[in-house]
């Protein structure tokens, strides 16, 4: 799963100092891409039973994937992560979101920060993983090193861009990494993903944060399947089992405005064709049970 193991002491003394780290290809490529096949990423599904992934605008999301990705349930419960937890975040902390997400091109990611229960700002301590499922020289998460420290004097948590040109433009660090890379942030961290300028660049990359407010969290969906006495025992407050979890899953707004118009049309040129297979279906059943009546 992991290419090698972690330095806690040296993440530790980044985060505290920087706000933030860089781990290089640390998660394998054939396990992200057991855990894309899992997903099988971007296939969207409508009036359908099943999980899947959303369009919204310009981006892509799987805001439940560890229900259908056993890899990335274990990847994200694994004992690296927790410990680095643990170190700093204390005991008690809790899984508060996660997601498989495409950016591209017109995507706005505005600059933000993570420490935040729906849109209000909270105290709680946390922090954030991104990994990259391809390689990501575009659209990369950037970081305004430091920022941690003293983005509590900010009553809002999103920036103008404007703003932090004229402020911060010096303290801009681009995460660009391969395929693989990870990134861990603390949720204080000011943080956006650069803009896609072209239609080619895209990101899939996968998300989760973890923070000490263990009392509410995103809805979480979890397959029976995945789970065993151990991750019960040992994950239990971790991924929030019996408390509640009423935070509105992102992004939160998935309709049929949130869908690009080539999609739509696609969708529009192909509803014909549904109605006529539903009367010709319909047909075929009256038939059949004339059919059985008469014979």
């Amino acid at each position: 799963m992991l290419n090698y193991k972690l330095d806690n002491n040296k993440i530790l003394k980044s985060l505290n100092e920087d706000g933030f780290t860089i781990l290089d290809e640390f998660v394998s490529s054939k396990y992200l891409d057991n855990i894309k096949k899992e997903l099988n990423l971007w296939n969207f599904k409508l009036n359908s039973n099943e999980i899947s992934a959303v369009i919204n605008n310009h981006s892509f999301f799987y805001s439940n994937a560890i229900s259908s990705s056993k890899s990335l349930l274990d990847l994200i419960c694994d004992d690296s992560i927790y410990d680095i937890c643990t170190r700093i975040l204390g005991k008690s902390f809790r899984l508060k979101a996660h997601r498989v997400y495409q950016l591209q091109k017109n995507y706005v990611f505005p600059w933000h920060t993570d420490n935040k229960s729906v849109k209000d700002k909270n105290q709680s301590k946390g922090i954030v993983f991104i990994i990259y499922m391809n390689d990501t020289f575009q659209g990369e998460t950037q970081v305004i090193r430091g920022s941690h420290l003293y983005s509590k004097n900010f009553t809002k948590s999103n920036f103008r861009e404007s703003f932090i040109n004229k402020n911060y433009k010096n303290d801009i660090v681009s995460t660009t990494g391969k395929k693989g890379t990870m990134i861990i942030f603390d949720q204080s961290i000011i943080h956006r993903g650069n803009p896609i300028k072209n239609n080619i660049n895209k990101r899939n990359a996968i998300f989760f944060q973890i923070d000490t407010n263990i009392n509410n969290a995103e809805k979480l969906y979890l397959r029976n399947a995945f789970l065993n006495e151990k991750l019960l025992e040992n994950r239990k407050v971790f991924l929030g089992l019996g408390i509640n979890s009423n935070f509105p899953i992102s992004p939160d707004t998935t309709n049929l405005g949130t869908i690009p118009p080539i999609k739509l049309l696609k969708i529009f040129f192909e509803i014909p064709f549904h109605i006529i297979r539903f009367y010709i279906n319909s047909l075929r059943k009256k038939i059949f049970i004339i059919y059985k009546k008469i014979f």
